[in-house]
């Protein structure tokens, strides 16, 4: 908390966080669902753009 200096720095930098989490959690279910799952490959991008706009509403 010392280094934030108030709790709302805090709270955006908690924000910052978890919204890069999920980015990064998105990606990679992108690339092992395109690795172990071939037949399904034309839905991987479609469902991952709809994890990240959701991701990125909030």
């Amino acid at each position: 908390m010392l280094a934030f200096r108030t709790s709302s720095n805090l709270a955006v930098a908690y924000g910052i966080s978890v919204s890069l989490t999920m980015l990064i959690d998105t990606l990679l279910l992108a690339l092992v669902a395109r690795a172990l799952w071939p037949r399904w490959r034309t839905w991987v991008l479609p469902l991952c753009v709809v994890f990240l706009w959701s991701n990125s509403a909030s």
